[in-house]
């Protein structure tokens, strides 16, 4: 589930400075020695040793049970409760200040270093991606290896997947040796979710250098200890996360909803798993609870020990008895009941009323508060971030510690009512809530609007809207080639796909944004398209080849609002072939064209051609002498054109349309950071760049279609726009940065029709900056945005922030 620098204390010295300094340097060491906060004196040395047919962690030569918590942010008062260690998820900004507290509160640290995943995209074979994480791993270690809070090295959490890639296992094992070599004081331990299919032979086999097994466990943790032993587990484990049974791990209702059990019963799960580690001699280190702190993840209380408010759940109460040996003094309240009166499917508008019943153990009076949210419907096993939904506070009508009564939303869909419920200073908290669905069709973001006919694929690949770049199954087996010119059935050229393999499957999604499995906002919005056609034969004919609209399912937090797909015997001459989308909710997608193939016995082959979404009969005409018409008809080979405001970078990086692609100069120098979390202007993120020489100059365009200079049709009619506006600030302050829109001049047959650019000297705080569009020629834009910038004598890092045409 779910980068600073340490101080050097001691600079060389030049050997004639040698005798001079010898008596300051013995004193120096004296109170040196002496100073609580020195790292270099105080290092730990942790070592996993067996004894008869046990494992033992110790520290400093002392038995080190871990008795911790999962913990990304702000300790606060974990140590209070009994908690020897926290357990990090990622190498960030603020590692050294969450070690520096630790260690101030008598805690360890499981540094954990967080590694790509292939399910986001990370390719475990690929050299160059795989030698930066390498760096990142190894700078981190370097950086921290002699701090005292360190207890061990967290290699990597649930990057494994099926855990059937030998290349990610090898890749574990390099690191850990050579982590190893570098900090011999420290255990190298990786995590995994849970331990079926090969995962703990693949450890076992491919990875010998790894000290220690990190297991995430929820449903199955009372029993997780036990099932490794029976699988001929060796090595010691640690459980990294634990809690309540996961929301993957539970049925959905009659209204396709999961229910979450009461803050209470979810202590009593933590309690059972905790027992059954600790009733583990033989190979389990200790246990880190999920999560100190709380997360959205299906539901704004699932995992999180604390609730949203600050206020602590039974769980901490229970935890802290087990980590301190002691039953706290005051209990967190317990809600007895939270009922819904009547029917779990409502009409909009609707009224409905919920009975509450909540006890204090103390008796001590009870404050409640009660919240309305769209539900996510993410119910995936991944545990990536996910954003917090809309709250309707205006729709409770009435509320208090007896029930509330609700007036639901004017849209269709899932929502979710929860009751807060505390005990005011006590600092103690309990939740319940209860899934709800209003009849009729949900609201969702609709994407950018496209005109129709919306082609996906032609003659010369760029469609530009959807990227084919969603690929799946034995990938390594599967080929397209956009430029075959083998009896193309329109234009010069057509799609070749070319499928090695004689078993197995594989398959390509065109994807806006491209790479995005629905974790991005983006698609496109193609209400009135009634149909997607396209041209498609075999090389040999009776080829069996899946075809579709829509893939991501609504599991996902931006999914494809249609999913339609038909089997298609091919032949060996052209037919056009149809996908009925009449009816069809088609206001966001992202997923435009998918095709899936088995392994037929053989080599497979098929072509395919002009693959566009359609309307009845033609597409309608603007009206004679509109601008529309004007706009549509004085510009040969005018780019596709789009709405505005056109979004160019949001805080999630996926305006879609331009691409990040065009980098230029000393690119190995330059980084983008699109999910940075420090100080964003807009949202959860920025984008973080940094540009680490500090001569010569790099930079960056977005494109459309990627990675195109000029040579390639595409791009976007925004005329109607008048400026780009983005917000911009600098680390520091000072950093001269070149923003523009159009990079691409007239010498190539596709060039950007307008090209502006100013010069910006950042602020450290965030300002807003507009690039004036005023009179410029823009029916074809594929370079939206641009930045450069020259070597400033040092290192140079700045931020930018909602970028768009306007």
């Amino acid at each position: 589930m779910i980068e600073t620098q340490f101080p050097l204390f001691f600079p060389k010295a030049n050997m004639k400075y040698c005798a001079h300094l010898l008596f300051l340097a013995v004193v120096s060491s004296v109170a040196f020695l002496s100073s609580p906060n020195s790292a270099l004196a105080q290092v730990s040395k942790v070592e996993v040793k067996r004894a008869g047919d046990s494992w033992q962690l110790l520290r400093n030569g002392q038995p080190y049970y871990i008795n911790g918590a999962g913990c990304d942010g702000p300790i606060g008062d974990l140590d209070k409760y009994g908690a020897n260690s926290i357990r990090t998820w990622h190498y960030r900004d603020d590692t050294k200040s969450i070690l520096d507290e630790a260690h101030a509160k008598g805690m360890t640290v499981t540094v954990g270093i967080w590694l790509g995943h292939e399910r986001h995209g990370v390719n475990y074979q690929d050299y160059d991606s795989m030698s930066k994480q390498i760096d990142s791993v190894l700078k981190c270690v370097n950086q921290f290896k002699d701090h005292p809070a360190v207890l061990m090295w967290g290699i990597g959490n649930e990057m494994e997947g099926e855990g059937a890639n030998p290349a990610v296992w090898s890749h574990i094992e390099h690191l850990a040796n050579s982590v190893k070599k570098i900090d011999p004081n420290h255990p190298t331990m990786t995590v995994i979710a849970e331990i079926g299919g090969k995962k703990i032979e693949a450890i076992h086999k491919f990875c010998p250098s790894l000290d220690v097994i990190g297991v995430n466990s929820y449903g199955g943790a009372p029993s997780v200890c036990k099932r490794y032993r029976e699988l001929d587990g060796t090595k010691p484990i640690v459980i990294t996360e634990f809690g309540p049974i996961g929301t993957w791990e539970v049925g959905k209702n009659s209204i396709d909803a999961i229910l979450e059990a009461p803050s209470h019963e979810k202590a009593a799960f933590y309690s059972q798993a905790y027992s059954s580690f600790k009733a583990d001699t033989q190979t389990c280190l200790g246990s880190y609870a999920f999560l100190w702190g709380h997360k959205q993840e299906a539901t704004a209380t699932w995992f999180g020990m604390l609730l949203p408010n600050g206020k602590r759940t039974a769980a901490v109460d229970t935890m802290s008895e087990f980590w301190s040996g002691k039953k706290r003094a005051n209990l967190c309240p317990r809600i007895e009941s939270c009922v819904l009166e009547g029917s779990n499917e409502v009409d909009k508008n609707s009224m409905v009323k919920i009975k509450l019943s909540a006890t204090d153990p103390e008796n001590d009076p009870l404050n409640v508060e009660w919240i309305l949210t769209d539900e996510s419907s993410n119910y995936v096993t991944g545990g990536d971030l996910q954003a917090t939904p809309k709250s309707y506070k205006d729709l409770i009508v009435r509320s208090d510690l007896n029930g509330a009564e609700i007036k639901m939303p004017d849209s269709g869909g899932l929502y979710r009512i929860y009751a807060y419920v505390d005990d005011g200073p006590n600092n103690g908290g309990a939740v319940a809530n209860i899934p709800i669905r209003v009849k009729g069709s949900a609201n969702v973001e609709a994407g950018a609007k496209a005109n129709l006919p919306l082609v996906v694929y032609d003659e010369t690949f760029d469609g530009g809207l959807f990227a084919p770049s969603g690929y799946m199954g034995s990938t390594e087996s599967l080929v397209l080639n956009p430029d075959c010119e083998i009896d193309p059935k329109v234009g010069k050229r057509c799609l070749k796909v070319t499928y090695s393999r004689g078993d197995n499957w594989a398959g390509v999604v065109w994807q806006n944004p491209p790479e995005d499995w629905g974790e991005l906002k983006g698609g496109f919005d193609i209400r009135g398209a009634t149909k997607m056609t396209f041209w498609a034969k075999g090389k040999k004919g009776g080829e069996e080849v899946t075809f579709g609209v829509g893939v991501i399912g609504r599991e996902m937090p931006f999914f494809d609002t249609t999913k339609k797909e038909i089997k298609v015997k091919l032949k060996e001459t052209w037919e056009q072939h149809t996908i009925d989308l009449s009816g069809e909710d088609l206001q966001r997608i992202k997923s435009g064209f998918f095709f899936s193939l088995a392994g037929q016995g053989a080599v497979s082959e098929f072509f395919l051609d002009d693959i566009k979404f359609e309307g009845d009969g033609s597409s309608p005409e603007p009206e004679a002498g509109s601008d529309s018409a004007k706009m549509d008809s004085d510009v040969a080979d005018a780019g596709k054109k789009v709405d505005l405001p056109l979004m160019v970078y949001d805080e999630t990086f996926e305006g879609g349309l331009f691409a990040p692609s065009g980098y230029m100069g000393s690119t190995e120098s330059l980084v983008l950071d699109p999910v940075c979390a420090t100080n964003p202007k807009v949202g959860k993120h920025c984008l973080k760049v940094t540009y680490n020489r500090v001569d010569e100059w790099a930079g960056v365009v977005w494109q459309n279609p990627p990675d195109d200079w000029g040579d390639q049709k595409g791009g976007f009619d925004i005329r109607g726009a008048t400026k780009l506006t983005f917000w911009a600030r600098g680390k520091k302050g000072g950093e001269v940065v070149n923003i523009g829109v159009g990079a691409i001049g007239k010498d190539k047959p596709f060039f950007d029709s307008a090209k502006k650019e100013l010069k910006v000297t950042l602020k450290e705080t965030w300002e807003q900056h507009t690039v004036d569009l005023t009179g410029s020629e823009l029916y074809r834009i594929k370079s939206g945005f641009l930045f450069s910038l020259a070597g400033q004598g040092a290192s140079t890092e700045f931020y930018l922030d909602e970028i768009k045409f306007e």
